[in-house]
Formats: structure tokens, sequence, C-alpha cells
């Protein structure tokens, strides 16, 4: 009994050797000074250590980018070896971030025109350089968000406020300088996974995205945003993920009137890599791409029997595609 259960321990740290090798860590919190690191700007952007958030250990590394060619740089002092993972279809560079600012944020604007419409009607268009909401009112449009004159129409509309939205964090810029050429990554729409319990956002980027020449011995890596941003990374590390990818949809089979809306959706899991999902709402003539998207909105204008199908697949290209279908009775 003993030695069974000796087997069967050296047997489990055998696995969670094998896994734990899959993780290559490049900074988890640490002083960059003990990681033989040093972190600088790139044109407008900067790249320091910070206590402001921290992931793992004592700090992390605030990244101020301001778009793709001015980001924050992280130099090796000693070259990192990521020879072996440019060559892995399965291989992730992956950042632990969260973001300074809600993923949509507004910003205070430059006022507007009063609400007073012509006579009878609701307020008035837009306006630039007012300060102050206008009132109520039904008479000539007033500029400068002053208030209304009075009129004898309907209550006008508020005043806009001028509020615009941000840009969203939607990609990086990643260039890895290495000893004879830069390898070059962006545009990659990665999703911003999240971890049960955390406040932070895990992000991967696939190997197989870089292009250029470089024999992957990396001295500088260029970490840059699609828009202005500040990012605090809390772990970067290169993981090596072939989760196969999976999908579910809540329900296999519905009924559906004529010329309804219907709403679709499905669950898709497949480990570090982003997905794509594409939907046919007939596979009578084969499966195409008529919508894509997680969630999706569909009618049939005739009544009949549907199949419906959902196409998960790797946005990398790597991974076999995963698909679902729908069964759907639409009646008159």
């Amino acid at each position: 009994m003993t030695r069974r259960l000796l087997i069967f321990t050296l047997s489990i740290l055998v696995i969670l050797g094998t896994a734990l090798s899959q993780e290559l860590i490049i900074f988890n919190g640490q002083p960059l000074s003990e990681l033989n690191l040093k972190a600088g700007g790139w044109g407008s952007g900067t790249l320091a250590e910070s206590k402001d958030m921290v992931y793992r250990g004592t700090f992390s590394l605030k990244l101020i980018s301001m778009n793709y060619y001015e980001g924050g740089r992280l130099d090796f002092l000693t070259p990192l070896d990521l020879s072996s993972y440019l060559k892995n279809p399965y291989a992730f560079l992956r950042f632990r971030i969260i973001t300074a600012t809600p993923p949509v944020a507004t910003f205070p604007g430059a006022g507007g025109f009063a609400p007073g419409g012509m006579a009878g009607m609701p307020g008035g268009f837009p306006g630039m350089g007012g300060v102050a909401p206008g009132m109520p009112g039904g008479g000539l449009i007033t500029p400068g968000g002053a208030p209304g004159m009075p009129g004898g129409g309907a209550p006008g509309m508020p005043s806009w406020t001028g509020a615009v939205t941000t840009y969203q964090l939607k990609s990086f810029r990643i260039v890895l300088f290495c000893e004879d050429g830069l390898l070059v990554s962006e545009n990659f729409p990665f999703e911003l996974q999240t971890v049960m319990g955390e406040r932070w956002y895990s992000i991967a980027i696939p190997f197989n995205t870089f292009r250029g020449k470089g024999n992957g011995i990396v001295k500088r890596m260029l970490i840059c945003t699609n828009s202005p941003q500040t990012v605090y990374i809390g772990q970067i590390s290169v993981v090596v993920d072939n989760t196969p990818i999976t999908v579910t949809v809540p329900t296999k089979s519905m009924t559906a009137r004529v010329n309804t809306l219907i709403r679709f959706f499905a669950v898709g899991k497949a480990g570090l890599s982003s997905l794509r999902y594409t939907w046919d709402f007939d596979d009578s003539n084969g499966i195409q791409e008529e919508s894509i998207g997680q969630v999706v909105f569909h009618s049939f204008s005739k009544p009949g029997t549907y199949n419906v199908t959902v196409t998960v697949s790797d946005l990398a290209g790597v991974k076999k595609p995963a698909q679902e279908k729908i069964k759907v009775e639409v009646l008159m």
C-alpha cells in the first residue's frame, strides 16, 4: 500500500512538473534590478516600476502609451532566449494587466445650444462653446448654452454636454528586438480574460502572430497600445497552451414565430486563445458566415425547421474549430 502511494505521489509530481515547465515567468512583481531588467520610455510613452497597483510581489510596471509607436520599453540586460517558443504554435506571450480607467470613459465637452426650438417644437441642436444648459423654451435657438428664450412650444430637450468616449484598449503592438532583427505583433484583437476573484485581466498574444526576422534571442521588448492608455502590468510570462476549443449553447432546440427576432448566443472555451464566433441560420445550403459575434439576433421569414450552426474558431488559426447546432421550429 505504501509503495503504491509513493508511486502515485511521484506520478503526480511528474505531472505537476510537466505543467509548470510550460510557463516561463519574465516579470512577477519583483524589483527590476533583481531580474537584470531595465524599463524606460519609447517616444512620448513611459514604462516604470509602480506600487499603485500590484498583482504579485512588490511592484507592477506602469505603462503610459499614446499609440502603437509611443509606449514603453523593457531592456533585457541578459538577453532572453525565446527561440524555442517562436517555433511552438501553442506558445503565447501573456500579460496580467489592469487599466487605470474603465474600458470606456467620458470627458466633459463644450456645452451646447439652449434647448428651445421653433415654436411648438422640442429643443434645438447641440452647439459649441456653451457652459450652462439651456432652460426649456420654444423660441429661436440661442447659441452658447445660455438659457433659452421663452416660447409657446413644448419644453425643450436638455442641451448636449459635449461628452465624448475614449478609445478602448483593443490590442497591443509588441516589438521584440532580437540579436539579428525585429519581430513585431500588432492588431491582434486579444480578449480581456478574467480570473475568478481577481480584478486583473489576462491577455495572451500568440507567438505565431509575430512577423519579421529575428532569432528569438531578445534584448529589448517594446509595449504599445492601440490608443492612449495607462495600464499596470502585474506579470509577463510565456505560456504554452494547447487546450482544445469547446463550445456550448443554452439550448439545442427552440420554437419561434415567423418574423420574430430571436437571440442566439454561445460560450466557447480554449484556454488562452482569443475566439471568433460565426453563425449560419440554415444548414440546408451549406455552412456559411451569415452573422458574426458571440451574441447575435435573427428572424425567420418562413415557417419550417432550421438547423442553426455556431462555429467557434481560434483567431490565431492554430486550434481546430468547434461547432454546435440549435434546431429551431418556426411557426406561423
